[in-house]
């Protein structure tokens, strides 16, 4: 009887972007998200899951918080790496805006129309581990380029 051996591929985790990924979660997307669902709850006074209501959240999640949320975690992850936030701004900014109006308004659609208010950031928040990793490697991405240069 041959035992065979499988070689799985050799992976280099990076522990200190997981690590920053990690502290920005806990320290401003995950606190931000929780304040904005409070606020648009107070602001939008059309009942939940009709058409107005769920309007309004959407226009207002894609104006107001999707280009702050976008910029904090920039600006966060920019500062824990020790590198040049205005030049971070420029260069993943907008493209992180725009990607943003492509993931979450669906998300929302099914946040603001079926999910109970008590669940909402909980459902935001499963759905952030899937947009956080986008935002992660979009911004490893501008990390390289600067490492190269």
């Amino acid at each position: 009887l041959k035992y065979v051996a499988i070689r799985l591929p050799e992976r280099n985790h990076d522990w200190r972007r997981s690590m920053h990924v990690a502290v920005t979660g806990f320290t401003f997307s995950g606190p931000i998200s929780h304040l904005w669902y409070a606020v648009l709850e107070r602001i939008v006074k059309f009942p939940n899951q009709t058409f107005p209501g769920m309007f309004w959240r959407l226009a207002l999640d894609a104006a107001f918080f999707s280009p702050v949320a976008i910029a904090g975690y920039f600006i966060w992850r920019t500062i824990l790496e020790g590198q040049d936030v205005v030049e971070k701004l420029r260069a993943r900014w907008r493209s992180g805006v725009v990607a943003s109006w492509r993931f979450w308004p669906l998300a929302n659609v099914v946040n603001f129309g079926f999910v109970p208010v008590e669940l909402r950031v909980l459902y935001n928040n499963l759905l952030s581990l899937f947009w956080t990793g986008y935002l992660s490697h979009v911004n490893a991405k501008h990390a390289e380029k600067a490492k190269r240069s």
